[in-house]
């Protein structure tokens, strides 16, 4: 029989936060045949190289925001288990596609695409709040 898991949490960017431990509970219950990621396009394929290059930095000090993330850190554990890890996310053109056939205008994408960024930012505590004086920095 086969099962499809779902490990659904907040971003985490801390390894003893309760995402990083619901990421090790999902494997330690489960011996999975491949593990799909948040954070890339399915269309990248299996393991690909650049993404393999940043699970491998997961827990390094100088490790990127995207790399001390839940999604590098399964990645990771999937890398030392042998199993290949797919992205989950459709590519920019099929999300422009979706976009637009739901009615979303050129401005309305165009200003996602702009501050998207933002919400990760303030997750990931690299913005620490968003005062002013914080946000000029």
């Amino acid at each position: 029989m086969e099962r499809l898991v779902f490990v659904g949490a907040h971003h985490a960017f801390r390894p003893n936060s309760p995402t990083m431990r619901a990421v090790d509970q999902g494997f330690a219950e489960l011996e999975p045949l491949v593990v799909i990621v948040e954070g890339f396009a399915t269309a990248m394929g299996e393991d690909p190289p650049p993404l393999v290059a940043g699970a491998r930095r997961y827990g390094a000090p100088d490790a990127d925001e995207f790399a001390r993330g839940e999604a590098m850190y399964a990645a990771s554990i999937a890398l030392r288990r042998g199993i290949p890890f797919l992205g989950g996310e459709p590519t920019r053109e099929e999300e422009l596609q979706a976009l637009k056939i739901k009615g979303f205008s050129d401005a309305d994408i165009a200003f996602s695409g702009m501050l998207g960024w933002l919400s990760q930012a303030l997750r990931s505590g690299d913005i620490p709040d968003t005062s002013e004086e914080s946000l000029v920095k």
